[in-house]
């Protein structure tokens, strides 16, 4: 194991250090895998134990020479077998970690597939701090070992805090692999980190576009309020002015955005949608309820007239209403808006003055319905949403 005070006195940023470790961590996790699916044999250096991934070497020099021997006099009869010249290198290596790195290189000329191998070669370069190095035996074990993916994932995306290794990684833009390995970073890597791996010269790199909303929800969330902004406009093609247009409209529903945009968490499963220019109608189907749509605007705070229409209600039983509360990671969860939408036949406008708070620069909205019981489904239109800044005068004259 890579002792983590020594990478300090060599100078190693915290992130590098960490993915060194982590690395680490997988090749022991990797070693023991292959130690578990290996036929019981016996524990001695003999001919049928020594192709053991990463061995502990013999206790004295005489056992390691006579296992060198053994080794040899294999090679002697099969000079291409890959896993015996492997296990020579492995056996000699109490040399220089360069001296040991070059044996390794050469024994990879017959076989690049060869899983012990790379690993060795991947720990060995972690240890030697070369970056490109790492990515390159990581890159072997992604290809042709599926069961490791997941571990090397991991491992890789702890030093995205590190511009140097973020400039490593993006050189694998266009492997087959980079996309799911972006995904795995959503759920282990912090978002502005992911964020710097992904955009480079002023562009998304195209094996990130997918994860891109879910980015932008995540940076909400840790309080990148201003990265996940700029995502959304430069990356999500999101007009500037929308990002705070509390209108309902294809443009400010666009998936690009999210979540400065509407998202319908209930569409995938029991809600119908009509979107058009300004409205949104809603058919819910039986079910209970839940969260018609979402958002979240980073309006200034002040006193705001928030204005709508509800036309086509289907059932006065039927209960909706609007919350808001303030977002972000140190922020308090505080509701400053809970107010319920009585479903009236015919055409019902609502004037609703909001307070948001001083400290409450995030706001997250929702328009929630709840079915009246034995209610099969409902349906009704929001129209004409807006939000206004109530100034001096304004208040007064309320």
């Amino acid at each position: 194991m890579v002792e983590f005070e020594a990478l300090g006195r060599r100078g190693f940023s915290p992130s590098l250090r960490w993915l060194i470790l982590l690395l680490a961590l997988v090749i022991a996790v990797v070693s023991f895998s292959y130690e578990q699916a290996r036929l019981e044999r016996s524990k001695s250096w003999s001919a049928g134990a020594i192709w053991r991934p990463l061995p502990d070497l013999p206790q004295s020099d005489m056992a390691r020479e006579d296992a060198i021997a053994e080794v040899r006099a294999r090679l002697g009869s099969d000079p291409l077998a890959s896993g015996e010249l492997r296990n020579l290198v492995l056996l000699r290596r109490n040399l220089s970690l360069s001296q040991h790195r070059a044996d390794l290189e050469l024994a990879q000329r017959i076989s690049r597939r060869d899983v012990p191998l790379q690993i060795e070669l991947l720990r060995v370069s972690a240890e030697l701090a070369d970056l490109r190095g790492v990515l390159r035996h990581a890159d072997r074990l992604i290809q042709t070992s599926p069961n490791l993916r997941a571990e090397l994932y991991k491992s890789l995306g702890a030093g995205l805090g590190d511009p140097a290794w973020r400039a490593v990684l993006r050189e694998y833009e266009n492997k087959a692999w980079f996309e799911a390995f972006l995904v795995s970073c959503l759920s282990s890597a912090q978002p502005r980190d992911l964020a710097a791996l992904i955009v480079t010269g002023g562009r998304v790199l195209p094996s990130g576009r997918a994860i891109v909303p879910q980015l932008q929800v995540q940076l909400v969330n840790s309080g990148a309020i201003d990265i996940a902004r700029n995502f959304a406009v430069r990356h999500g093609g999101i007009p500037p002015q929308s990002l705070d247009t509390i209108a309902i409209s294809p443009r400010t529903s666009d998936p690009a955005g999210v979540p400065f945009t509407w998202s319908f968490p209930l569409l995938k499963d029991r809600l119908g949608l009509e979107l058009r220019e300004g409205s949104a109608r809603f058919e819910i189907e039986t079910g209970g309820g839940g969260v018609l749509m979402e958002r979240v605007t980073t309006l200034a705070p002040g006193r705001y007239a928030f204005l709508q229409t509800i036309t086509e209600a289907s059932d006065p039983a039927t209960r909706v209403w609007w919350q808001g509360n303030c977002k972000g990671p140190d922020v308090p969860t505080k509701a400053f808006l809970k107010q319920f939408m009585p479903m009236r036949s015919g055409t019902s406008r609502y004037r609703i003055i909001v307070d948001i708070p001083v400290g409450c620069e995030t706001q997250h909205w929702r328009l929630n319905v709840l079915l009246a019981e034995g209610l099969d489904n409902a349906h009704f239109a929001v129209e004409a949403l807006s939000m206004e800044r109530l100034t001096v005068r304004a208040k007064l004259d309320r």
